[in-house]
């Protein structure tokens, strides 16, 4: 149980010895045997001059723009309170700086909702479940090892515990080699808003197919702001429908690995290529278009290119609506298809 440390006023001792009955030196036993315990080390606190450790079961409450709520290793001071009994009716007792100070008898535990963690047999399927849930993934040096991680912890169902495959560490999850995967599936929560996704550092590369899809209308960014590859056909898709896809780093696919970006909005400051994959770059598109001062797709930089060997091109974007933001803003950059790949741009502005 955690505990906090509140040192007590005389006048507050007075009030609650009031409030009780309790007061010093003479304690009423038959009254005390009824306080629960928190209580009853409240208590003797109110009686003591001492600092003591007190229960996080104890908070002060809001009153008016006034709340504190007193955990570990904190000693906070509330400028107007009330001292309520919780054990009868009896009226509220204040002080003159109207003090509120309120007594919780059950324990509070501290909650936290976790990323949920599924695994049916070749997916693995991973869940934002908490506010502005910040994902990140890296492809380890050998060969199908994964590392996630999160800014909320990860649980496992009851599909994916005791899996030799799957570990967890606070705010980590590690997928290993052994686990027979085709594909790494991450989703939001639709309850819960701000989702962002990322590429870490990653020594390896990708040999499964990973798909994010963010479809709450208040998702984060998604980033590839490291070098990130993609080998032995495995895909990337990334799609959210209310924010932006930005690549800062280079992107890549060898043999038939195809890239999608379905965003707001797509801006592309470094290198996508592929070898025999199709490269697929939507911005605020799908029917229904995101206002914001933007363009659909905007590639820039000199020397940045988006090339691939053999594949297939298509970028389509519209500018945010009502603005005259471009659909397509290609600034020093390239666009290139070999061998018998095409190369579509369609740009509404």
């Amino acid at each position: 149980m955690n505990r906090s440390s509140f040192r007590f006023g005389s006048r507050i001792r007075s009030l609650f010895a009031r409030m009780t009955g309790n007061r010093a030196p003479v304690v009423d036993q038959q009254k005390m045997a009824r306080k629960s315990a928190a209580v009853r080390r409240l208590s003797r606190l109110m009686n003591s001059s001492e600092s003591a450790w007190m229960p996080t079961q104890i908070l002060a409450s809001r009153s008016l723009s006034a709340f504190a709520r007193i955990r570990r290793g904190v000693t906070q001071r509330i400028s107007a309170l009330t001292i309520r009994n919780p054990f009868g009716r009896d009226n509220l007792e204040r002080t003159k700086r109207a003090f509120a100070f309120s007594f919780i008898e059950t324990t509070l535990e501290k909650r936290q909702l976790l990323a949920t963690v599924n695994y049916d047999g070749s997916r693995l399927i991973i869940e934002t479940d908490t506010e502005n849930e910040a994902l990140t993934i890296l492809a380890g040096g050998i060969e199908g090892d994964y590392t996630l991680t999160s800014t909320s912890n990860f649980t496992l169902s009851a599909n994916a515990t005791g899996n030799a495959g799957l570990s967890t560490t606070p705010y980590t999850l590690n997928v290993y080699t052994n686990l027979p995967l085709s594909s790494i599936q991450i989703t939001n929560n639709a309850a819960n808003s701000g989702s962002s996704f990322g590429f870490g550092t990653s020594p390896g590369s990708f040999v499964d197919n990973v798909n994010v899809t963010f479809t709450n209308a208040t998702s984060g960014t998604i980033t590839v702001s490291n070098a990130t590859n993609f080998v032995s056909g495995a895909d990337l898709s990334l799609t959210t429908t209310s924010n932006s896809i930005t690549v800062s780093a280079p992107l890549s696919a060898n043999s038939t690995s195809d890239i999608r970006l379905t965003g707001r909005n797509i801006v592309v400051t470094g290198n996508i290529s592929t070898a025999n994959g199709d490269i697929s770059l939507y911005g605020n598109g799908g029917g229904v278009y995101r206002t914001g001062d933007f363009d659909g797709v905007c590639i820039s930089g000199a020397g940045v290119n988006v090339n691939t060997t053999s594949g297939n091109i298509t970028i389509d974007g519209r500018g945010g609506l009502n603005t005259v933001k471009a659909g397509v803003n290609l600034t020093s950059s390239k666009v290139q298809a070999a061998g018998s790949g095409c190369v579509t741009i369609t740009g509404v502005s």
